[in-house]
C-alpha cells in the first residue's frame, strides 16, 4: 500500500503471488463442488449445485481482473460470500454426514480467498 498524498487514504497494489494463490483455493472450492455435486443423491439439489459452480466461476473472473481493476475486490467477496452462504445451505440440507469434510474444505478456501483480498486491498472488517 502506498500513502495517496492527496486524501491521506491508502491505495490498494494488487500483490499477484497473494491474487495467484486467492484464484488456486477458489479452484480447489471449486473441484471441490464439482465432487459434492457428482456424489450427491439428490437430483433436486442439483440446481443449487450448479448455481453455486457459477457464483464461483464468476468470482474467479471477476477476481482475474484485480490486476486491472483493483475496485473490482467488493464485488469478488460479496461472490465468495454469497458462494459461503449456498454452500452452507447444502452442508445443511445435506443426508450424509460423511460429506461434512468437503463442505468444510470448500468452505475454508472461500475463506482463504476473502482474506488474501482483504490482505491486498487493506479492507477492514
Amino acid at each position: 500500500m502506498n500513502p495517496d498524498p492527496d486524501t491521506s487514504r491508502r491505495v490498494p497494489i494488487p500483490d499477484k503471488k497473494l491474487l495467484g494463490s486467492g484464484l488456486d483455493e477458489l479452484r480447489k472450492a471449486e473441484a471441490l463442488v464439482d465432487e459434492l455435486h457428482a456424489g450427491c443423491c439428490q437430483p433436486l439439489r442439483s440446481p443449487r449445485m450448479q448455481k453455486l459452480t457459477a457464483t464461483m466461476h464468476n468470482a474467479q473472473s471477476v477476481l482475474n481482473t484485480l490486476d486491472e481493476e483493483p475496485d473490482h475486490a467488493p464485488q469478488v467477496v460479496a461472490l465468495l460470500e454469497d458462494g459461503g452462504a449456498q454452500l452452507g445451505c447444502l452442508q445443511v440440507a445435506c443426508c450424509s454426514p460423511a460429506r461434512t469434510k468437503l463442505y468444510t474444505k470448500a468452505l475454508n478456501c472461500l475463506g482463504r480467498t476473502q482474506r488474501l483480498i482483504s490482505r491486498t486491498h487493506d479492507f477492514d472488517h
